[in-house]
């Protein structure tokens, strides 16, 4: 199990994993941020041109959008305020796994937005995690041997 891990951290720290697509910002961001394991967030990147959408609604900064898969006719919305670049989606993806679904990836798309807002980036999936975690090891070691 630890050698698995090692070569996960090792992988990690040899650069950013292979991209799909090469002339993205949103893919070159968190190729950067995130750790390999969970660069399968490019699955849902790649889903999201698939995506038909119809925006339905505009509240002063908060655009909405009915957003669908091209082949489900189960319809999702997404709300999407430029002030802050907050974003939700009503299957509850990012809540759930604390990833960005394609639904909310679409939007992002349509606003031109080339790297993900720092509040969908949650430090668990990404390369400073591990940073984090080795600090709190080694606090509690300290405090142990008082």
């Amino acid at each position: 199990m630890c050698s698995l891990e090692f070569n996960e951290d090792f992988r990690c720290k040899q650069g950013a994993p292979q991209r799909a697509v090469k002339k993205s910002g949103i893919l070159g961001h968190v190729a950067q941020v995130y750790t390999c394991k969970i660069f399968r967030f490019e699955y849902e990147f790649l889903n999201s041109p698939a995506i038909e959408w119809k925006q339905v609604d505009c509240q002063d900064t908060i655009d909405v959008f009915e957003v669908k898969e091209e082949d489900s006719e189960r319809v999702r919305i997404v709300h999407f305020d430029h002030f802050n670049s907050n974003i939700s989606c009503s299957c509850k993806k990012f809540e759930s796994l604390g990833i960005l679904c394609c639904h909310a990836l679409r939007v992002f798309n349509l606003k031109k937005l080339t790297k993900i807002p720092s509040q969908y980036i949650l430090k668990r999936w990404t390369k400073e995690a591990k940073k984090g975690m080795m600090a709190y090891e080694q606090d509690n070691r300290s405090s142990g041997n008082a």
